[in-house]
């Protein structure tokens, strides 16, 4: 396998990609290097997992990244009469051309 990677400065790299089979690619281009494995994430509550790279070693570990809260009743709220707003000003579209399928109807039909 191979691991592509962006340097974060000089001792850390964020890994951009995994190539199963590099040999199909032109990786000439990209920071990278072969590993044999690639190690698995703990699941740590409240955390997503960042596959990094420690540098010159080329050595894969994961980063722990707190999830923020955003959900918060204010937001929510919001956001809730956006989508209601949306929602009736489809309905009233869509009644609309209803009616105008119906005049042409009628039109066609005289």
């Amino acid at each position: 396998m191979f691991v592509t990677y962006r340097k974060q400065d000089d001792s850390v790299g964020k890994v951009d990609a995994i190539y199963s089979n590099p040999e199909d690619f032109d990786l000439s281009f990209v920071d990278g290097f072969h590993v044999d494995v690639i190690p698995e994430a703990t699941a740590v509550a409240g955390t997503y997992s960042v596959l990094m790279v420690k540098l010159p070693l080329q050595e894969l570990y994961y980063d722990y990244i707190a999830i923020q809260p955003t959900n918060n009743l204010e937001q929510l709220s919001s956001e809730n009469t956006l989508l209601k707003a949306q929602v009736r000003a489809q309905s009233e579209r869509f009644d609309f051309i209803e009616d105008v399928i119906s005049e042409l109807a009628a039109q066609l039909y005289k």
